[in-house]
């Protein structure tokens, strides 16, 4: 959780946070949120953030990619409560942040793995279809051709009847 003031918007950070960000509670204590988003983000970061303050809502959530001490990106899930008094005054504000990294990783691989198999699937359906049509014309030639070896058939079967006749008149 992250205590925050106006000053020094970073304070009392528990040890996960530092852990998750690579930073000392003292050197965190010293870094503005625009020093822990990826540069991508720190505008939707805090577009959200001054709407929550000048609103009377008391909550928000976001999900933002946040840079570490290392210069590794992670994404992380945010969300915000803040305290107001009777003026709805900002008087304190608790930020959790959950590292989500792992999961919006392995929904991109889903999605790449998705449209690899719907294009392999399109590549196979239309494989299908140019067989189908080879196997239609492959069976057509093959009605074609059985029919002209049943004629060859009839024709060759009746020419052989005469002289199986005369050979079977010499045997008698």
């Amino acid at each position: 959780a992250i205590l925050v003031d106006e000053k020094y918007p970073l304070k009392n950070v528990n040890q996960r946070i530092c852990e998750m960000f690579g930073y000392t509670q003292e050197e965190i204590a010293k870094l503005q949120i625009n020093d822990l988003c990826a540069e991508d983000y720190i505008e939707q970061h805090l577009k959200e953030f001054t709407k929550l303050v000048k609103s009377k809502a008391n909550t928000f959530s976001l999900l933002n990619k946040y840079k570490k001490k290392s210069g590794e990106y992670f994404w992380g899930s945010v969300n915000i409560s803040i305290r107001r008094n009777k003026e709805n005054k900002l008087l304190s504000m608790i930020s959790m942040v959950e590292d989500v990294n792992e999961k919006i990783l392995q929904e991109k691989r889903l999605k790449r793995l998705f449209n690899e198999l719907k294009e392999l699937n399109e590549k196979l359906d239309h494989t299908v279809k140019l067989r189908t049509v080879d196997l239609k014309l492959s069976n057509a030639e093959l009605r074609r051709s059985n029919k002209e070896l049943e004629k060859f058939a009839y024709i060759a079967s009746h020419d052989l009847q005469e002289p199986l006749r005369k050979i079977g008149k010499c045997v008698q």
